[in-house]
């Protein structure tokens, strides 16, 4: 039994052995470079990782002063590799120095190492490459070879006609394999090969890229924009600065915008909110059938002109809402509101090419122009009329401020409208018509102040005791220092009845005192006056019309 148990123990160490010789376990028999290994020509077999790293230390500033020349046409450019960015990499190359005969298993390991003992084993240093360096130093000195690509686009002439604008393939500096092949070249230097495959001897060609544009000039032609399809143009009072800024603002979102067939057009998604921190100013907005200041006053007429460009370009309208008074700058039944957040005016591109969209604020006027495919779009024409007028209603309003029987036109009232607005369309030499959704315009209440106040005098009677005045020149005592020219009499000879002016007409007191009848000037005998009931006392004055409010269209 003892012998079985000796002879299984010396089986268990034999198996154990061989299974631990071929397991692939790696250490190192010692800390140190296996002997016979070469980097380059520099020896390090026997040495530390620091040891060696002082031992790679010229080789280092070697590989950082070795000249590298890049050509490019009859242009050369000579650079010290270290000034690309080109460095000897200490942890990479050791690592690989250091795996020599020092990985698999201990069989593996102790076979290596006595076959590089023997024969020896080189191997090239490894360099990095800072890309920002390389990528700076390069652009400093090459950075004119570089354009940027080109679009396809088209121009518009004056006359408006389309002329495409082909595209220009860019140019860039491939500098993925330009660190390449300097980080090659360095590595072959300092091994004293000198030369790399497919290079002139002392010279890199500069590697170069073609860049192609996102828009080529089949992209262009295939959209099929080759004229102008519609044309509208609309006045304002360049005089009013908010608003015209505004006008200027909203339209400059327009111009330049292209839609594909198929896309549809928010006029609140492309000019965006209308607030101050957009830079928008304030001008007259209808509110509550009212016309007040607010911000973005005249963007209104941006998407009304647009509005009407739009119909006579034959696209398909999705949203629109008229406002609820009419405006002046383009005929009734033909505006688009519009308030961000709230009401919205879109329009859909239904043909089978691209439209492109210009806008124009020039002195007064605002013009805003569609392209798109002329051969293809038919004749429009656009008319509106007025289908229905809702008479204006008129509201008096009692006002104790005004005298009795005065009247004073607070509200100028305006009808209201039912407008019917067609499209009409030719095709193959037949006239179509689409009928636009109806457009209502409120009516607005005139509104009249009638006074219920206390009567102010008309008529003054003088008193008894008044004196008749007399000519220049006969009064027979004037006081010292006096001309002999007479003055108004004493305003306390008015008659205690007659009530005294109220105040916001200093002409009552006077009127009294001079003894003359409002209307009729004559001295203060009421027989001398033709009309007899101005004699009889006060009557009530006459009926006063003010226009407090303008009128509708001279206030957009």
């Amino acid at each position: 039994m003892r012998r079985i148990s000796l002879i299984g123990v010396i089986i268990a160490l034999i198996v154990t052995g061989v299974i631990f010789s071929f397991s692939g376990a790696s250490f190192a028999l010692n800390d140190k470079i296996a002997s016979g290994v070469y980097v380059g020509n520099i020896s390090l077999g026997g040495l530390t990782r620091e040891q060696a790293r002082e031992q790679l230390a010229p080789l280092a500033e070697k590989l950082a002063d070795t000249m590298v020349t890049i050509r490019h046409g009859d242009k050369n450019w000579t650079f010290k590799a270290g000034s690309l960015g080109v460095t000897l990499d200490f942890e990479k190359t050791l690592q690989e120095a250091a795996a020599i005969g020092h990985t698999g298993s201990l069989l593996n390991q102790w076979r290596e190492q006595h076959r590089v003992k023997r024969d020896g084993a080189y191997i090239a240093p490894q360099v990095s490459t800072d890309r920002a360096v390389l990528e700076k130093n390069i652009l400093a000195e090459a950075g004119e070879i570089i354009t940027e690509p080109v679009n396809a686009g088209f121009r518009i002439t004056p006359d408006d006609r389309v002329e495409i604008a082909p595209a220009q393939t860019g140019t860039s500096i491939d500098f993925d394999l330009l660190e390449r092949e300097i980080s090659s070249w360095v590595i072959a230097a300092v091994q004293k090969e000198g030369k790399i495959a497919g290079a002139e001897p002392g010279a890199l060609q500069l590697p170069l890229l073609s860049i192609k544009p996102q828009r080529t000039t089949e992209d262009i032609e295939a959209m099929g924009i080759n004229g102008r399809v519609a044309k509208y143009t609309t006045s304002f009072d360049a005089g009013q600065a908010g608003r015209t800024y505004n006008i200027k603002v909203a339209a400059a979102a327009l111009d330049g915008l292209l839609m594909a067939p198929g896309d549809t057009f928010s006029f609140n998604q492309v000019v965006g909110p209308r607030s101050s921190e957009a830079g928008y100013k304030n001008a007259n907005v209808i509110i509550n059938n009212e016309f007040v200041q607010g911000l973005g006053g005249g963007v209104c007429q941006v998407s009304s002109t647009l509005y009407n460009a739009v119909l006579l370009a034959d696209l398909k309208i999705t949203d629109r809402s008229n406002h609820t008074l009419p405006v002046g700058y383009v005929p009734i039944g033909r505006d688009a509101t519009v308030v961000y957040g709230a009401i919205d005016f879109k329009f859909t591109n239904n043909k089978e090419n691209y439209i492109y969209i210009s806008s124009l604020v020039e002195g007064n006027t605002l013009t805003i122009k569609i392209y798109g495919n002329k051969e293809t779009s038919p004749r429009v024409e656009v008319a509106s009329w007025i289908t229905e007028t809702i008479e204006q209603k008129v509201v008096y309003e009692e006002d104790p401020n005004l005298a009795a029987g005065e009247q004073v036109v607070k509200q100028k009232g305006n009808n209201g409208y039912k407008v019917t607005t067609v499209r009409y369309r030719w095709e193959n030499g037949e006239r179509k018509t689409e009928y636009m959704p109806e457009s209502y315009y409120h009516p607005v209440n005139r509104v009249v102040a009638v006074g219920t106040g206390q009567v102010k005098p008309s008529v003054v009677i003088p008193p008894d005791n008044i004196v008749e005045p007399v000519s220049a020149g006969e009064n027979p005592d004037p006081e010292p220092g006096e001309s002999g020219e007479t003055g108004p009499a004493d305003p306390g000879t008015t008659d205690p009845e007659v009530p005294p002016g109220d105040g916001d007409n200093q002409d009552d007191n006077q009127d009294a005192a001079e003894g003359t009848v409002t209307g009729c000037e004559v001295p203060s005998d009421p027989a001398l006056c033709e009309t007899p009931d101005q004699t009889t006392g006060p009557v009530p004055g006459p009926v006063v019309t003010i226009e407090i409010v303008e009128d509708i269209e001279e206030r957009l």
